[in-house]
């Protein structure tokens, strides 16, 4: 059985925009932040990989691209795992 792991870091944020270091703030996507979390879920979409789960933090800025990338990937009923460790 192939596994496959798959990592996508958060796009960027509204911070990252006005070149603030975010650390632990909760902040949101930019909307460039947004589209990159969207394109990444198309190319996983055409790549043809399915997930069975997602693993992420609590904030916002990770959470989004998941949730994103589920939808990019018609993938929707895969449930993000989020944590805060």
């Amino acid at each position: 059985m192939d596994r496959t792991l798959v990592i996508v870091r958060h796009g960027q944020s509204e911070w990252n925009l006005l070149n603030l270091f975010t650390g632990w703030r909760d902040v949101d996507l930019s909307p460039n932040g947004i589209e990159e979390a969207r394109t990444a879920g198309k190319r996983i979409k055409a790549k043809g990989l399915r997930f069975g789960i997602a693993f992420t933090s609590a904030l916002k800025r990770p959470s989004a691209p998941s949730t994103s990338c589920s939808a990019s990937s018609a993938r929707a009923a895969c449930k993000p795992s989020r944590t805060r460790r």
